[in-house]
């Protein structure tokens, strides 16, 4: 999250999301959601991504690339409150199927525990793909990359296989870096050649 505040600009907005977050790993009173408080919360982040798109449109209305750049920028605002609900309520998971209007009938006959899922990979996907779009009119920014690269390996570390020993593993992870860095100043390249024939 500071991360995407940094990159984005919103770095105060981004502390406070950050706080609120991790307060909930010393905080012990948890909020009893039910599957219908989900689904209201996750309405209300349906609502504030209408609002969004609207708002954004209506100070740019030739809904150029720049409207997709802000666009991507602000999704962890919009996302943060269903994000907050699960790591205060009592499962710290979601159900799935509150966040699709087209689960509704499935709700109460199938097993919950069968569909609950924890958004915060999820979340920390999204602020690295908001970061990145902002970045996307900067990509002479080599520091972005490093700092992308850092924490996707501190996310897939804990969930690396137990089968190959950790030096064989950061150098599988070291490999796929450097190619990476590759594939992102062919990006930086194509991001400037496109540029130069817009303008």
């Amino acid at each position: 999250v500071l991360f995407w505040g940094w990159h984005s600009g919103m770095l105060i907005l981004a502390i406070a999301i950050a706080t609120v977050l991790e307060a909930s790993r010393s905080i012990n009173w948890r909020w009893n959601l039910s599957a219908k408080d989900f689904r209201r919360i996750a309405n209300l982040c349906l609502i504030l991504l209408i609002g969004l798109i609207i708002y954004l449109l209506a100070k740019d209305a030739s809904a150029s690339i720049y409207f997709i750049y802000n666009f991507l920028q602000l999704l962890p605002l919009v996302f943060f409150p269903i994000l907050a609900a699960q790591v205060y309520s009592v499962t710290e998971k979601v159900d799935l199927r509150t966040l699709f209007l087209f689960f509704d009938r499935t709700m109460e006959a199938d097993d919950p525990s069968k569909f609950t899922v924890d958004l915060s990979y999820f979340y920390l996907i999204l602020c690295l793909l908001s970061a990145s779009a902002v970045n996307l009119t900067n990509l002479a920014n080599f520091a972005f990359y490093g700092g992308i690269f850092i924490l996707s390996a501190i996310a897939l570390w804990s969930v690396r296989s137990q089968r190959f020993a950790p030096g064989v593993w950061l150098s599988l992870l070291l490999l796929a870096g450097i190619l990476g860095f590759v594939g992102y100043l062919g990006l930086y390249q194509l991001h400037v050649t496109v540029e130069d024939r817009l303008v």
